[in-house]
Formats: structure tokens, C-alpha cells, sequence
């Protein structure tokens, strides 16, 4: 049957014999046809091969995407407002200035996205890999992160006001530290303060526990080096937030 491909800005449709809107758009990937501005809202793509496509400035607002793979796609400027990406391979895709506001992420792959500037608020990203992306400048408000990888993610400026890690609430007044180049591999480490007081979560490389935890895996691994006295000035820094915190 015909299958017609909308665009955003009154070019005219693209037309495919196919069985489904995915087959279609799966086929203008491949043929490299010009998807920028493609208006899918609504669209079943589940499932769909749409790796290296250029859907930038996409209308995709419920668009069904669960186990899609979107790897290396460009998806500026995108609108996925609650999209459903459940399952979806975004890893190194590019998410920059993307509206992803109430989207469906949790067990997505979006390692190593560029996901600057975009609107996650009040998205979904539980058990999400976000190892490696960049998510400076994001707007995560309300966004339930519980159980999300953030290994060497960056988040500078990037706001977490309401936002949920390991079920539970961040802290409004200071939701998150990040501390660059520091430790025996210059990465950043990232600490997340909880509203109701709990111990601080901190996420360093493959390390993701508490100060206790941390303070262990410190003696363990960098017992009598700089790195030991570099980490423990991290610690005790973390423990004086965390002190103002309890006293406020």
C-alpha cells in the first residue's frame, strides 16, 4: 500500500509502497532522502532500523519508538514530547536542544548522546544508560533518573530542581556537586544530595555508593598515595555540605 512521509514545512510527501509507516521511513533512511523537519507524530516506529538518520527538527510527539535503534542520529532540535523510547538504542545520537519533555527513556541506551541543552523535564530515565553523555545545560526538573547510569556523564549547569535518583528526591536547594579533573583519572565526579537528608549518592567512574562506601574504596585502591589525600579533601568537602544540609 501508499505510504505518505508529512513534513513539518509544506514540502511535499514522500510516498512508499510498504506495509507500515516504519517500513517507509526505514527505506527513506537508507535511500538518504531528506527527513529534516518530517512530521511523525503519532507514529508506530517501533522497532524501526532508523541508525544515522537525520531527523532533525522532527515532529515525533508520541511517536512509538520502544526498541528503535536511533544510534547515531541526529535529533536537534527535535520534538519527542512524550515520546515513548523505551528500549531504544540513542547511543551517540545527537539530542542537542531536543524537547523530550514527559518522554518514556528508561532502559535506553543513550551512552555517549549529546544531549545539551534539552528538555528532559519530568522524563522518565529510569535504569537509562547515560554513561558519557553530555547533559550540560540539560533541563532535567522532575525527571526520574532512579537507577540510571551516569558514569562519567557531564552535567554542568544543567538542572535537577525536583528531580529523583535511586527513588528518591533531590535535595531543591542543592541537588548535585560535580567535581572535575579530579582522582587517579582526572574524570568528574558527581555527588547527589537528597531531600530527606539521606546520606549523599556519589557517582565516581565505576563507583556508585555512599560516603561510607567511597571512603573504603579510597583506602582500598589509594592507600598512601596523592590520589588518597586528593579524594579524602573530595570527602571532606561532601561531608561539610552534607553537615550544612542536616543543620538546615
Amino acid at each position: 500500500m501508499k505510504i505518505q512521509i508529512q513534513f513539518r514545512n509544506g514540502k511535499g510527501p514522500l510516498v512508499y509502497d510498504a506495509d507500515s509507516i516504519a517500513e517507509a521511513v526505514e527505506r527513506a533512511v537508507k535511500e538518504d532522502a531528506d527527513l529534516t523537519r518530517v512530521d511523525l507524530r503519532y507514529a508506530n516506529l517501533s522497532h524501526a532500523d532508523l541508525s544515522g538518520a537525520d531527523l532533525s527538527n522532527a515532529n515525533l510527539r508520541h511517536a512509538d519508538l520502544r526498541y528503535a535503534d536511533l544510534s547515531h542520529a541526529n535529533l536537534n532540535d527535535a520534538d519527542l514530547r512524550n515520546a515513548n523510547l523505551r528500549h531504544a538504542d540513542l547511543s551517540d545520537a545527537d539530542l542537542s536542544d531536543a524537547n523530550l519533555a514527559w518522554a518514556n527513556l528508561s532502559n535506553t541506551d543513550l551512552s555517549d548522546a549529546d544531549l545539551s541543552y534539552a528538555d528532559l523535564s519530568n522524563a522518565c530515565l529510569k535504569n537509562t544508560d547515560l554513561g558519557r553523555a553530555d547533559l550540560s545545560d540539560a533541563d532535567l526538573t522532575g525527571a526520574d533518573l532512579s537507577n540510571a547510569d551516569l558514569s562519567h556523564a557531564i552535567l554542568q549547569r544543567a538542572s535537577l530542581i525536583g528531580a529523583k535518583v535511586q527513588d528518591k528526591k533531590l535535595w531543591s536547594k542543592r541537588p548535585f556537586l560535580s567535581l572535575g579533573q579530579c582522582g587517579s583519572a582526572d574524570r568528574t565526579t558527581l555527588v547527589f544530595f537528597f531531600e530527606d537528608g539521606s546520606e549523599p549518592l556519589i557517582v565516581c567512574g565505576c563507583f556508585k555508593g555512599g560516603l561510607a562506601e567511597f571512603k573504603e574504596r579510597i583506602e582500598e585502591e589509594h592507600a598512601g598515595t596523592f590520589h588518597e589525600v586528593e579524594y579524602n579533601a573530595m570527602v571532606d568537602y561532601i561531608e561539610a555540605l552534607y553537615k550544612e544540609q542536616q543543620e538546615n
